[in-house]
């Protein structure tokens, strides 16, 4: 004897496997699936995206922006849960030339390396807290602007760093040595100069 079917009909066959879809969507376990295969989708659909009219990017511009950044350090977790007295940054994330340094102690000095160094670090978690929350706007232009309207605001950005990178990557005026902090935070600058470039030439924030 064969199994006595449950659904007779063709109507009654689709009702049912229409229904067992709907419950397995709602569940859990079929949220996380499709979720997933959101994410997946969406990653390839990125990978094919890129902002019209624009040069490729310089192997520098490359190379820096994949550099890692100091994510294990508690100074840069403080940083970017933005925990920290930021003020002694605020002269640090404008663009070079800096103004003065009005700290007494000798640059050469081992404490003032390691005030540098700190101070580097804490920077990092601090600019990126704040490409999150620029991202939050580049995300929306997709919204508001639709795709074409998105690029447009996306390449006028890139157009604008790229210009700034020329202008810092062109800067020679501190010495390691002399200027040890000045010239640190040059390449901080020109550092997330790269990686923004990247970041948005590339739609990372849309990953």
């Amino acid at each position: 004897m064969g199994r006595r079917a449950k659904h007779f009909t063709t109507a009654e066959r689709a009702s049912a496997q229409k229904e067992h879809y709907t419950k397995y969507n709602n569940s859990p376990h079929g949220k996380a699936v499709r979720a997933a295969e959101n994410r997946l989708r969406n990653r390839r659909q990125v990978s094919n995206w890129s902002i019209p009219r624009l040069l490729p990017l310089s192997y520098r511009i490359e190379e820096l922006a994949q550099l890692p950044l100091p994510e294990n350090e508690s100074l840069f977790r403080e940083a970017f849960r933005c925990t920290l007295d930021e003020r002694a940054l605020a002269r640090w994330k404008k663009e070079p030339p800096f103004t003065p340094d009005d700290d007494p102690t000798d640059p050469r000095s081992r404490e003032y390396r390691t005030c540098t160094k700190d101070l580097v670090i804490a920077l990092h978690g601090v600019r990126l807290r704040e490409q999150r929350v620029r991202d939050h706007r580049r995300r929306d232009y997709f919204r508001k602007l639709g795709t074409k309207g998105a690029f447009d605001k996306l390449r006028e950005e890139v157009e604008r760093r790229l210009q700034v990178w020329e202008r810092v990557t062109a800067l020679n005026i501190y010495d390691p040595h002399d200027h040890s902090r000045q010239y640190a935070m040059l390449q901080h600058f020109i550092f997330w100069e790269a990686r923004t470039i990247y970041h948005i030439y590339y739609a990372k924030f849309l990953q």
